[in-house]
């Protein structure tokens, strides 16, 4: 069961590459009226789970590959949300995908189901320039990240798009085929993306060296990916199911490597010391964040006491370098994703508060 890191890390880290940077596209989505649904959903225990499991798994799954078709990659997932990058700098692939995804919803909009009728839906933004990465090891556990201005934008596109809209940044608008896409002004430097054509063929997109690589086979990769992930526990723990959670919230800036590098080592070693698992780290346009779960895959039964003393342990020797965000409550847990990239997750209001929380917090 492989998938949990992206083939771009996995070949790097086999190849003892541990930084870089390439021109591309970013494409971030977010899907709406999961929290909603997951909420009415727990009230029906398994079966709700079932339920809202099989839907992540077609809707996620088919995300996933609508993107590797177009030569991108997942770089991370975000509860309901998620990054896909696109090693390429001047093609059409991230829109291509783009309109895929919007394909999707405009199919499973409508969700019935034996308890109710749900509204799904979501939002697009793309941003193109160039891409950091790194990976580096903390202590028996590896890490990777992708940031850059790109990564921003397009966050900061989809913030300003309504329900299955489409945003570009002038950026990325002036590196997409003219012919098959049209732009209207939304605001400022930000464009609504319309396509020329009826369908959108992966036939005629070009691939990107992300797909070409992808169709190598690589060796050891479950050893590799290892080292990220507690892969043991997450295959445990692959059912989707609702459980009780305490959601640890990080923010904190990302001004220099170093800096950020002492931070997240930091969290990563004290996450291990409280036997919590680190779920997301992901930069955006509000700097860098680290979500933390206790409770899931693996719970005990003072998980709510190991998550604050994690927190304050954190705060002492982070001092005002973060802020912090706690949330206790029910979450839909599980691995959601498709063949090529996958994560393990949490679903819900509790995870959605201690980000929310992080917002107060001075």
């Amino acid at each position: 069961m492989n998938g949990f890191i992206p083939d771009i890390v996995a070949r790097n880290y086999r190849g003892k590459d541990f930084s870089g940077s390439f021109d591309g596209s970013v494409l971030f989505f977010d899907m709406t009226g999961f929290t909603q649904m997951t909420t009415q959903l727990m009230q029906h225990d398994k079966k709700g789970a079932e339920i809202l499991s099989q839907l992540l798994q077609e809707l996620f799954g088919r995300i996933v590959d609508s993107i590797h078709q177009e030569g991108g990659f997942i770089s991370t997932f975000a509860g309901d949300a998620a990054t896909a990058i696109f090693p390429e700098k001047s093609s059409s692939n991230v829109f291509n995908a783009a309109f895929k995804i919007r394909k999707i919803f405009d199919e499973l909009h409508i969700q019935q189901t034996e308890f109710g009728e749900f509204l799904l839906d979501v939002k697009i933004g793309i941003d193109s320039g160039i891409i950091n990465w790194g990976i580096f090891a903390f202590n028996n556990q590896s890490a990777f990240f992708f940031k850059g201005e790109p990564i921003d934008g397009a966050a900061k596109s989809e913030q300003a798009a309504n329900k299955r809209k489409i945003i570009a940044t002038e950026h990325a608008k002036n590196l997409a085929n003219q012919e098959q896409y049209s732009f209207n002004k939304h605001m400022d430097t930000l464009f609504t993306v319309n396509t020329q054509e009826q369908t959108i063929s992966s036939s005629n997109s070009k691939k990107s060296i992300s797909s070409i690589d992808a169709n190598k086979p690589i060796k050891q990769r479950d050893e590799i990916e290892k080292n990220f992930y507690p892969l043991e526990k997450l295959i445990l723990k692959s059912s989707g199911e609702f459980r009780n959670i305490t959601s640890v919230f990080f923010s904190f800036n990302d001004d220099s490597f170093k800096a950020f590098q002492h931070t997240a080592q930091t969290i990563y070693n004290l996450a291990q010391d409280f036997d919590g698992y680190v779920n997301v780290l992901d930069f955006g346009d509000k700097g860098g964040v680290i979500l933390v779960l206790f409770g899931a895959p693996i719970s005990h039964e003072n998980d709510t006491i190991r998550a604050v003393s994690f927190a304050e342990a954190a705060t002492t020797l982070l001092s005002n370098s973060i802020r912090v965000g706690i949330s206790t409550g029910t979450a839909f847990t599980g691995v959601i994703g498709g063949t090529n990239r996958k994560t393990y997750t949490a679903l819900g209001s509790v995870v959605n508060l201690s980000a929310r929380i992080v917002l107060k917090a001075e």
